[in-house]
């Protein structure tokens, strides 16, 4: 069914899935420019605040083969919204992603977000943000911090997933991986 589904994708009549390249791509494209109106539009009143790009990777929403299915978009951005509460409240752009991991002993999937908000100060941003996400491990790296210098970190931002990296890296999962990206809703991302 999924195969038939984007089999028929066509310029006037897209299918909408997470799966179609087509699709996919356009709606990365959306987001990229209207997340850029927005960021020209915030920046006019936040002359003193840098933009920072910030990558926030909780190693406990990992999926390993067979649960892909069970991946709820929602209830992670309502989680990560929660968690972020107490950094302030601020305008924050973004989009989840997930990363095809093959360490620990395994395979997996890894969900971690790619977001951009306004700081005064981008070191103490990167410390509050380290001590409300706790690392599994001494040397994780699980956030990064880093002064945007230009927008052009926002297609990365909404990629959803390296596919061209999971062809080369792990085939034999993508079957399960197109059919939970088909039920995800794109604007969930």
């Amino acid at each position: 069914d999924l195969g038939d589904k984007l089999h028929g994708c066509r310029p006037r009549a897209r299918c909408g899935s997470l799966t179609c390249p087509k699709c996919a791509r356009a709606f990365q494209k959306a987001k990229t420019a209207a997340q850029q109106t927005v960021i020209l539009d915030l920046q006019k009143n936040r002359a003193r605040k840098h933009l920072v790009f910030v990558s926030i990777i909780p190693k406990g929403m990992t999926y390993p083969p067979g649960s892909f299915s069970r991946i709820d978009i929602i209830k992670a951005n309502r989680w990560l919204k929660d968690t972020l509460k107490p950094v302030g409240k601020r305008p924050i752009l973004g989009s989840v992603d997930f990363g095809w991991e093959s360490r620990r002993g395994g395979n997996y999937l890894q969900l971690h977000w790619h977001l951009a908000f306004w700081t005064s100060n981008p070191d103490n941003l990167e410390e509050k943000l380290k001590s409300l996400f706790q690392r599994a491990k001494k040397y994780e790296r699980h956030i990064d911090v880093e002064v945007a210098r230009d927008h052009g970190f926002l297609p990365y931002l909404n990629k959803v997933i390296k596919l061209p990296d999971l062809l080369r890296r792990n085939q034999t999962h993508l079957p399960e991986l197109f059919l939970a990206l088909d039920h995800i809703e794109p604007l969930d991302l």
